[in-house]
């Protein structure tokens, strides 16, 4: 638990038996892959892109742009790719929101889990349709 909280350029990496781990999003924030490789035919992805700021007003600030802008990039790739590159079906769950969303908005996670049911909701018929074929 305490490595996922390992974002780099913010928080310190953990040390589990001689390796420095961090969070996993840093690598991989949405592993269609992984799903693929243990031979899901169907994939719902969910994960969200972090907005980026206007105005810096700390080097922490700066850090959490670093750290989104590489985030949001690893994300869209990943999707990207595994959506062209598979023959799995994928259903993308990534809500987008009216204001601002930060690595840290712990206040906000109740409207980021009401707008993830949102964005499930519009995929649900999609995924029942395609789960009453097989």
């Amino acid at each position: 638990m305490r490595a996922s909280l390992a974002i780099p350029l913010i928080f310190p990496p953990w040390e589990i038996e001689g390796k420095l781990l961090i969070d996993g999003a840093a690598s991989n924030p949405l592993p269609i892959d992984v799903a693929i490789q243990q031979g899901a035919d169907i994939v719902i992805a969910m994960g969200f892109t972090v907005d980026y700021r206007n105005k810096f007003r700390s080097i922490t600030a700066v850090q959490e742009q670093l750290t989104g802008i590489y985030m949001n990039n690893i994300l869209k790739n990943s999707f990207a790719f595994n959506n062209l590159a598979h023959h799995s079906e994928i259903f993308p769950i990534i809500p987008e929101f009216d204001s601002t969303v930060s690595l840290f908005d712990i206040h906000n996670f109740p409207h980021i889990i009401e707008r993830g049911k949102e964005v499930t909701l519009e995929q649900l018929l999609n995924i029942i349709k395609l789960l009453e074929e097989d």
